[in-house]
């Protein structure tokens, strides 16, 4: 090789280098210049068009950068080359080119388990559950000590509804290393969302004592406190001490940052109010806030929005439309958006989140309005002694019985603290089930969060006690995860009912089906202690009557709030046993059952549940007087 001829490769080399510093600065058109400049020299350097496809995706061309890795002549098996060309084709919606190559790589290198991996998150997007069944249970296989790898198997297997297996998966993860925050965090995680919220919270207490190394304490914390709302072996007094310790903490590290406001007090002023949610899209808070926002006095009040929200959507954009200030606070921190609510000068602050995930207590914990308020979105008190209030009802929260359970004074909205917008166009009410099928059927369409042993206990006696009678559910494992549809007749099973009792369904593809779905069935069985809200909604929508077990708070009591505001409180028990016994007994009054079929949904619509105007006036002199109430205390030098 000639002087000339090494000289003319290291400057190549040298290029490569340059444009790889320039891709790392964040510069990528200058990579891909100097990318395209080294490819004219050599056509066929394998790194430049590497390069050059990593430039393309960095500016967002993910076609480009896909066209490229797949004309590279080489066979690749470097996880970084793997994950990437799997990246950019999902990008680029060109996963059916993708899933050819990774099963050609299968087929010659079979004992690659990163090959096997892309493999099976490629035969997930594109719906080949089978495919993707055997190619990670392969990958499994060949890479049976790597914490790390299993624990993205276990993500793959949660995203395709197999519980069953990601819980497999996560155990043998945690035999492996216990004390891995995301191995613990994530098993917990899925352990909650299968109905067993009691043993998830070991792994979550594990969570808070145990000197993890966690990229957010804050994440950790919500989830470990929001998982007490589902469970049955606490008190209400003991998930409430968590909270207030969790508040007290958070609002004594932020003391130095907490916000003074010595603003002149006006009660006459426009009063400027901030919705502070991470679910102004497709999420039941959304449609119970949208009337509001809809009906909002514009003469007496501003409304400012403060969207958490991270992937916008068509509910999203109907909400902007509304006589709104629409300010994006995704991605923004606690501090940068304590500064934007000051510079808008909001009065009242409203956090429609609680503690939920995605939340941004953080912020209320600076108290940067006046006045805040927690309503709507979260079941119990946030914990924090910034919160000033907690927006109720005299159902939801009886006056003596749950004051004692909030750092917030409880502000008791008159008739019902809620408003419901059903679904355009809904499905028409359907004759009872029963007339045709000549048995009862029941139903259970909460969140399988909300479920728990005792509660199976319930309404297997129910079933018992209604001859002939069946129980439908409905959630995505039941169909995708066979294991787990087995595990829950199982759990049936152990307490006397058999299969043909039972109607495990998945979930359906929009709102009008899951109405529809509704429709089949005579009665419906409410969660507990957790119990519902736009299901109760929903449920009674379609006509179908709702029993519910009014318990010792909020959580529990949500429900009989909704029952009580539309007239039908009769549907409302006061002990497990009652519970029982209503459901058995509707069960044998055919007559009541076709009344409650024919008039539910109008009795909601003369409700106060869904008389919108009246709904926002109440909600304004709620916050009318809240505003009072502070003026009043500033004039006497103590604000809150």
């Amino acid at each position: 090789m000639d002087a000339t001829h090494k000289h003319h490769q290291y400057h190549l080399h040298r290029t490569l280098d340059l444009a790889q510093s320039h891709l790392l600065a964040g510069r990528p058109e200058v990579a891909g210049k100097l990318c395209h400049w080294v490819l004219k020299q050599q056509p066929n350097n394998l790194e430049a068009a590497y390069l050059l496809a990593k430039a393309a995706a960095h500016q967002q061309d993910f076609a480009t950068a896909a066209d490229l890795v797949s004309a590279l002549p080489v066979q690749v098996l470097e996880e970084d080359y793997l994950k990437n060309y799997f990246s950019w084709h999902q990008q680029a919606i060109r996963l059916d080119q993708a899933v050819l190559v990774f099963r050609r790589l299968a087929q010659h290198n079979p004992a690659a388990c990163h090959v096997w991996y892309y493999l099976a998150a490629t035969c997930l997007e594109i719906g080949d559950l089978e495919g993707f069944g055997q190619a990670a249970r392969r990958a499994a296989l060949l890479q049976p000590t790597s914490g790390g790898f299993n624990f993205d198997l276990a993500l793959l297997y949660e995203r395709a509804g197999l519980a069953a297996a990601a819980v497999r998966q996560l155990q043998h993860c945690l035999s492996l290393n216990s004390n891995n925050y995301y191995f613990v965090s994530l098993y917990a995680s899925i352990l909650k969302k299968i109905g067993k919220a009691d043993e998830a919270m070991t792994y979550y207490r594990r969570l808070m004592v145990e000197p993890f190394d966690m990229p957010s304490p804050h994440e950790r914390d919500t989830n470990y406190l929001m998982n007490f709302i589902c469970t049955t072996t606490y008190t209400p007094e003991e998930s409430f001490a968590e909270h207030r310790v969790w508040g007290d903490r958070l609002c004594a590290e932020l003391a130095d940052e907490r916000m003074q406001h010595d603003r002149p007090a006006d009660r006459a002023e426009r009063l400027r109010i901030g919705y502070v949610s991470s679910d102004f899209c497709t999420h039941p808070v959304a449609f119970f806030i949208e009337p509001l926002l809809s009906t909002h006095d514009q003469a007496g009040f501003e409304v400012y929005l403060y969207s958490n929200v991270e992937k916008e959507d068509y509910i999203t954009a109907q909400i902007q439309q509304r006589p709104v200030v629409w300010r994006r606070i995704w991605g923004k921190d606690d501090a940068e958006v304590c500064r934007m609510i000051r510079g808008d000068r909001i009065d009242l602050l409203i956090d429609l989140g609680g503690l939920t995930q995605r939340n941004r207590l953080p912020v209320f914990a600076r108290k940067p309005a006046p006045v805040q308020v927690t309503w709507l979105g979260y079941a119990h008190s946030t914990g924090l002694p910034t919160m000033d209030y907690r927006m109720s009802d005299a159902v939801a929260d009886p006056p003596g019985m749950t004051e004692h359970l909030h750092t917030e004074q409880l502000y008791r909205l008159p008739g019902c603290f809620l408003g419901y917008h059903p679904p355009l166009d809904p499905p028409l009410i359907e004759p009872l089930p029963s007339q045709t099928a000549g048995c009862i059927t029941f139903i259970a369409c909460n969140n399988l969060a909300k479920t728990n042993d005792r509660l199976l206990g319930w309404w297997a006696e129910i079933l018992k006690q209604v001859p002939g009678s069946r129980l439908l559910m409905k959630d995505r494992h039941f169909v995708s995860d066979t294991a787990f549809r087995e595990g829950w007749l199982d759990r049936f099973a152990a307490l006397g009912i058999t299969s043909d009792r039972l109607g495990l369904l998945g979930t359906v593809k929009s709102v009008h089906d899951h109405l529809a779905f509704l429709s089949q069935a005579d009665i419906a069985l409410d969660a507990y202690p957790y119990t519902g809200t736009t299901t109760t909604c929903e449920t009674l929508w379609m006509g179908v009557p709702l029993i519910t077990l009014a318990g010792p708070s909020h959580v529990s009591r949500v429900s009989a709030s909704i029952l009580t505001c539309i007239g039908v409180p009769e549907l409302i028990a006061q002990t497990p046993d009652d519970y029982i016994r209503l459901a058995v007994g509707l069960a044998d009054d055919a007559e009541r059952l076709v009344y409650y079929r024919t008039h539910l949904r109008a009795m909601m619509q003369a409700s106060p549940l869904m008389d919108f105007e009246s709904f926002a006036r109440k909600i304004e002199v709620a916050y009318r007087e809240m505003w009072q109430r502070w003026c009043t205390q500033d004039q006497q030098g103590g604000r809150l």
